[in-house]
């Protein structure tokens, strides 16, 4: 593999903006509505789905909205950034589920959005 287009997601509509946007410092690129076809052969599910793709920090989400939380599992995507601890401030703000792990020399944060999507976020 020599590199990653982007991460798909499932979210609740409402971390488009609250989440993506305003906590991840994401930017809206693109919205495409996908087909109950193509749902349907892609993902088993039989309905149309309103998607958006928003780069953070020069990562590429694909953002497929389906207001139907996740059960929780330990899936997560890992993020280095150099403004990893404003991130979680703005997480905390938000009212987000936010975990501060002090280990080693730099602490570590995890934050869910409210469809269970869950973020390591490093400091670069």
């Amino acid at each position: 593999m020599t590199s990653l287009l982007h991460i798909g997601l499932q979210i609740n509509q409402s971390d488009l903006n609250n989440f993506y946007i305003d906590v991840l410092g994401g930017k809206l690129e693109n919205t495409f509505t996908l087909s109950s076809t193509d749902a349907q052969l892609i993902f088993g599910l039989n309905e149309e789905i309103t998607a958006y793709f928003v780069s953070c920090e020069g990562i590429m989400f694909e953002l497929f909205v389906r207001n139907k939380s996740l059960e929780k599992s330990c899936s997560h995507s890992c993020l280095l950034l150099k403004n990893a601890t404003l991130i979680a401030n703005r997480a905390k703000q938000k009212g987000y589920s936010l975990y501060v792990r002090k280990k080693y020399e730099k602490d570590t944060y995890f934050i869910k959005d409210l469809n269970n999507n869950l973020f390591e976020i490093k400091i670069q």
